[in-house]
């Protein structure tokens, strides 16, 4: 099947899964692990503003061969930061960019 959005990006067949390094996720299933520190602030009674930083890292290490042709062996995927803004139209309806 193939699918081709709106916004020119790649399609099903344009994608090769032989270009991956990595050749057995056998542990990406055990469960991710998503560590979050945020800080909310409310400027008014209908903004919310707030920032996150969260860490990402799979519950079992998984097991992979890098660039070189070395056994490596993580369970860090990486760090990811948010900025959000929240604000509130009326009662039950929001505006929320992030």
């Amino acid at each position: 099947m193939l699918y081709q959005n709106n916004y020119g990006g790649l399609r099903d067949a344009d994608i090769d899964p032989r270009q991956y390094e990595i050749k057995s996720l056998k542990n990406v299933d055990k469960g991710m692990i998503f560590n979050r520190l945020s800080l909310d602030r409310k400027p008014t009674d209908r903004l919310t503003t707030g920032t996150a930083l969260i860490c990402m890292m799979t519950a079992e290490d998984i097991a992979y061969i890098d660039a070189l042709g070395n056994r490596q062996s993580d369970d860090s995927i990486g760090f990811e930061w948010n900025v959000y803004f929240k604000y509130m139209l009326w009662c039950g309806a929001t505006w929320n960019l992030q």
